[in-house]
């Protein structure tokens, strides 16, 4: 768990499923993708969207302690709710390409999502993960 970044990996004893393969590459503008999630808690969706740019993009971290710079994805789509934070964000040939973590609290039709330059460091790290504090709920 890294708040900075706000990527999770998770462990799931008993999963009798392999873990979605992360792509080493970055996608290019005008690449058409799904963000794969539960918005709002509620069904599965697969939203369609394309990226816009590929950006270093300051902001805050998880619990708004500290400003972070994160590798992301520029993408445009409709991003109406909240709750597909964490999931997949693939190409139409369902290749992984990073992981959504929020939309423009200004413009729901831009999102963003972790590129593989942050996700790929923290994948190295498994080996040596340990369990750790959810820390607090934000909202």
């Amino acid at each position: 768990y890294d708040p900075s970044v706000d990527l999770s990996i998770l462990a799931v004893p008993g999963l009798t499923v392999g873990p979605l393969t992360l792509e080493r590459m970055t996608a290019s503008r005008n690449t058409d993708v799904l963000v794969l999630g539960y918005p709002g808690g509620e069904d599965f969706v697969a939203t369609t969207a394309t990226v816009s740019d590929v950006i270093d993009l300051s902001g805050p971290d998880i619990y708004h302690t500290t400003r972070t710079t994160r590798h992301a994805y520029v993408i445009k789509g409709a991003f109406p709710q909240a709750g597909s934070s964490g999931g997949p964000l693939v190409d139409l040939g369902g290749r992984v390409l990073g992981v959504y973590f929020g939309a423009n609290e200004e413009d729901h039709a831009t999102g963003f999502a972790l590129t593989e330059t942050e996700i790929e460091p923290q994948l190295a790290n498994i080996a040596h993960s340990q369990a750790v504090s959810t820390g607090a709920c934000v909202g």
